[in-house]
């Protein structure tokens, strides 16, 4: 909207946006040897919550709580990693990767990713610390087939969850595939469609014990830091990524 000058017209407090402004500054004059620049985390609640509204609102949470996918597990230089706005992967070798939050304390709670053309593809979650200090010497070994970590196996068409396979039959995922997962793993969606969960209350779908997970909703501590993680060859992008408020 814009005044009868030409100017745009938001009608939101300043008090709001100043935490915004300051951020972009920062981040036009940031340096690879300089400090990092945080992301804006008002300390008052209800104005921390307005400003998380105001950012979605105009589409600006990846640049102001950016996240960044990390390879994890496989030949460095076999994979080229995008970042926002265009999040995707292209991995010529079976590999694994890992999201992370950065500059910011938001956690991931759900995401969305896009199958192009690919391979023996594993989309889930770890506990990142207890993933890290038990994985195996197995380089063949993804998420969802290490401890800690739980996965939908695209290929095979079921759930990895910590090496123990369960078949979802009928369920058949391609290139143009759209796979949501939604509160760290308990909910997992194929093309809009429900197809497994770990919530009681999710009724007419497949039904998971949830081994290692928290409970939905849970905020995590330093002991049980739940992430994306995936495994694949070929190309793939994360379309989606909904962080939590706290």
């Amino acid at each position: 909207e814009k005044d009868r000058n030409g100017n745009f017209f938001i009608d939101q407090p300043i008090e709001l946006f100043k935490p915004m402004i300051n951020y972009l500054r920062a981040k036009a004059c940031e340096t690879p040897l300089g400090p990092p620049v945080k992301s804006p985390h008002p300390k008052d609640y209800d104005q921390r919550q307005d400003f998380y509204r105001l950012v979605e609102y105009f589409g600006m949470t990846p640049g102001i709580y950016p996240t960044i996918i990390e390879l994890h597990r496989g030949e460095p230089g076999s994979a080229d990693i995008g970042c926002y706005p265009d999040r995707s992967v292209k991995s010529s070798e079976w590999s694994t990767f890992t999201v992370q939050t950065q500059g910011h304390a938001r956690e991931i709670t759900s995401f969305e990713v896009v199958l192009g053309n690919v391979e023996r593809m594993q989309i889930g979650w770890i506990n990142e610390s207890m993933y890290v200090e038990n994985l195996s010497n197995d380089h063949r070994n993804g998420v969802g087939e290490e401890e800690n970590s739980l996965a939908l196996d695209c290929c095979r068409g079921g759930l990895l969850n910590q090496g123990e396979f369960t078949n979802f039959e009928g369920l058949s995922i391609g290139a143009g595939s759209v796979i949501r997962c939604e509160q760290k793993g308990h909910r997992w969606l194929v093309n809009g469609e429900l197809v497994a969960s770990s919530i009681a209350s999710d009724d007419n779908t497949r039904h998971f014990e949830n081994d290692f997970l928290p409970p939905a909703g849970h905020v995590n501590n330093s002991s049980d830091k739940i992430i994306p993680c995936f495994s694949g060859k070929g190309h793939w992008m994360l379309s989606q990524i909904v962080l939590s408020c706290p």
